[in-house]
């Protein structure tokens, strides 16, 4: 029970230090984007967003890999589950912007569901080790 309250203070501590992107912060970034003044500011600022929330989720991922120390078969899982999750995002994403491909909105849709999703996983595997028992 204490290690669980441990590898939870330690998780805090990463995350916090690394400002891991609320909902709310999330929507505030979105729409500052969305009212820059050109489509090129706009698709940058995109990217960049998706791009520092996926760089979250990778260092949550090897914290969670490091201080949870789950074995062989679970990390197996672990990995697999996440790169089936990775593929299932990039594909969703793809299709929720394909019928803005060639316009000049695609990359920002794009773009924008990926970090969505990309925050929303953040938050589903914080869950996950609140309720675990250690």
């Amino acid at each position: 029970m204490l290690r669980k309250y441990f590898v939870l203070l330690i998780l805090t501590f990463v995350l916090l230090g690394q400002s891991v992107v609320s909902k709310d912060a999330f929507a505030q970034q979105s729409m500052q984007c969305e009212f820059l003044p050109t489509s090129q500011q706009i698709n940058d600022c995109a990217v960049k967003a998706y791009q520092i929330i996926n760089k979250k989720l990778v260092s949550f991922l090897a914290v969670v890999r490091l201080q949870l120390r789950i074995q062989e078969g679970e990390k197996a899982l672990f990995n697999k589950a996440q790169n089936l999750w990775t593929q299932f995002r990039d594909t969703y994403c793809e299709f929720a912007a394909y019928r803005d491909k060639g316009q000049e909105g695609y990359i920002f849709y794009k773009n924008n569901c990926l970090a969505q999703l990309t925050t929303q996983r953040i938050e589903n595997l914080q869950t996950y080790l609140e309720n675990l028992d250690f």
